[in-house]
């Protein structure tokens, strides 16, 4: 049987405060959407096992257990392996996936065929695909990302790096591009070697404003543990001692930037009936900007004059288009 997706999900321990709850937002809409669930659980404890061994009998779902852990890209290779969906979709654990989200990835892949892959936005990760919430709790941010879903309709941006916290990419571009590095061991920066391996392929990507995962992810980089840490260090420098040319790494703060003068370009062409929307987006990623001030005096200033010069152009911009109106 072919289905429309498969969604790869890697499984290592913590089922009841991850796994569990993704599994749960996906396997209800998975007849409707026409996808597959595909978990490869990279030697797990006793308890996470027997908790997906109940999961077996759903038709739409299919668990592979692996007698060691192998590490982020070789699960998610293995994954594909098994997949039987025209679209890939690599999505972490520690997510939750609205209704229609998994349909409108592929929707965006299939409607536009110079796409390779898409991303949603999300609540919590170091890209431009970050909004900002303010909820704490996961049904408060989820409810932020249905009203920010609903100021977005048809919003892809151009990107040269999604984070493979939830990315959909078609089948094409796997055969053509390849397997995820299995040299970065057990994870970090093999996704952004893969949308480098991507870029370099003339193929194009897109954060799909329209489409948002929760994402649970980790609040910020000092809370998480030093081996994983070590492991983050080591593996940057392998991605950059891979390559001939300088790799440019934005910073969250910086993407967030990029998408402020993405909407500054658009504004002039942006239809007065959806010029709301925009200006929704843009205020919404302008308190992301606030949240993210460096710690340094020097760097901090030079952010907020950055953003200043941003939130000045943009109110010139909007009081030019009321002239006009």
């Amino acid at each position: 049987m072919t289905y429309r997706a498969s969604v790869i999900i890697l499984s290592y321990n913590s089922f009841e405060t991850t796994t569990r709850e993704c599994l749960e937002s996906l396997l209800p809409n998975a007849h409707q959407e026409g996808f597959e669930i595909v978990v490869i659980d990279n030697a797990s404890d006793c308890a996470t096992r027997q908790a997906l061994e109940a999961y077996r009998g759903n038709s739409h779902l299919k668990v592979v257990f692996n007698e060691n852990n192998h590490g982020y890209a070789a699960g998610n290779n293995q994954g594909v392996a098994f997949a039987r969906g025209e679209t890939i979709v690599l999505l972490n654990s520690d997510t939750v996936v609205p209704s229609g989200a998994i349909k409108n990835m592929c929707d965006a892949l299939q409607n536009n065929t110079q796409l390779s892959m898409v991303g949603p936005v999300t609540n919590e990760v170091g890209n431009e695909q970050a909004i900002w919430t303010r909820g704490k709790v996961v049904t408060d941010i989820l409810s932020e990302g249905q009203e920010w879903v609903s100021h977005a309709s048809a919003s892809h941006i151009p990107t040269k790096q999604l984070s493979f916290f939830c990315s959909a990419l078609t089948r094409e571009t796997w055969d053509q591009v390849g397997e995820l590095d299995k040299n970065f061991g057990l994870g970090y920066y093999e996704d952004t070697d893969y949308c480098i391996r991507v870029s370099q392929k003339g193929l194009e990507m897109r954060v799909l404003e329209d489409v948002f995962v929760y994402h649970q992810g980790s609040a910020s980089f000092g809370r998480v543990p030093q081996k994983v840490k070590n492991l983050m260090r080591e593996n940057k420098k392998k991605m950059q001692a891979k390559y001939p040319f300088s790799i440019e790494l934005l910073h969250k703060r910086d993407a967030n930037l990029s998408c402020l003068r993405y909407y500054l370009r658009e504004i002039d062409q942006c239809p007065r009936d959806s010029l709301r929307s925009l200006c929704y987006r843009f205020e919404n990623r302008l308190q992301l900007g606030g949240d993210e001030m460096p710690r340094g005096l020097f760097k901090r200033w030079a952010y907020r004059r950055r953003l200043n010069a941003i939130q000045d152009l943009w109110e010139s911009a909007i009081r030019r288009s009321k002239i006009n109106d």
